[in-house]
């Protein structure tokens, strides 16, 4: 895989998938053609590398081609108090990629932030607008508030916490990131499934592992077939499962 220009990717791939590619992908052109292989040039933009990562993850896997490189490295400035390690810039490119998607990166090495960062950078390539953060209630405001106020203190923010008047009362500010714990949800149900939210972060999700619970169901009627839903923790736990809507 090479980047060209800092404007296209070049990739070397079956003639089944190059084929593939074109069919799906406007701005795509073959620009080598032999018997076993082909060259597609691909544009270096969020829309034709999501696409072509999604493939990837789900149909073509075993594909041998490196990650699909996000454009949030070119494009996008970090915002914030602190420069993001290696990892974190990783992260935040693997998560702007993907619509649906699992960080299990350990506690302790910045996924908030990084989630974050990937957020705004969806913000600014107007690809979402609104996102809810569900999160144990012990750390809506000493890590997702504070991390957001650290990472991307240009974005509004809002923890929906305490009666319901009141959690409805924030979600009627129409922040950039509302935050609210996981049983929360089910207390304002209705106002969530209205408030069209495009970015879903669950945090610790592992509170998620049973789908019989109150707060599975409540997240599964919040979510849409076109919400992002990015599903963190530092400890998985087996029988996770991602609802589907």
């Amino acid at each position: 895989m090479e980047i060209v220009d800092n404007a296209a990717v070049k990739l070397t791939v079956s003639n089944n998938f190059a084929d593939q590619i074109l069919s799906s992908l406007e701005r795509s052109e073959i620009v080598r053609n032999d018997i076993h292989s082909k060259d597609v040039l691909i544009c270096w933009d969020h829309p034709e590398m999501k696409t072509l990562a999604g493939y990837l993850d789900a149909y073509l896997p075993n594909q041998n081609i490196p990650k699909i490189p996000s454009p949030m490295e070119r494009d996008y400035d970090w915002p914030g108090l602190y420069t993001p390690f290696t990892h974190q810039r990783d992260t935040a490119y693997f998560l702007s990629l993907r619509q649906r998607a699992f960080c299990f990166n350990e506690a302790g090495t910045g996924k908030t932030s990084a989630a974050i960062w990937a957020a705004d950078y969806l913000m600014k390539q107007g690809v979402i607008k609104k996102v809810l953060i569900i999160c144990p209630l012990s750390i809506m405001y000493s890590a997702w508030q504070a991390d957001i106020m650290k990472t991307a203190i240009h974005r509004t923010s809002g923890v929906a916490h305490g009666s319901a008047a009141k959690r409805k009362k924030i979600l009627d500010q129409n922040y950039d990131f509302t935050i609210i714990n996981y049983d929360g949800t089910t207390v304002i149900l209705p106002e969530l499934q209205q408030a069209k939210f495009d970015l879903i972060i669950v945090d610790e999700a592992n509170a998620y592992k049973n789908v019989s619970t109150r707060r599975f169901k409540s997240l599964q009627k919040i979510l849409k077939p076109n919400t992002y839903l990015w599903m963190m923790t530092g400890t998985p736990a087996a029988q996770s499962a991602v609802p589907h809507v």
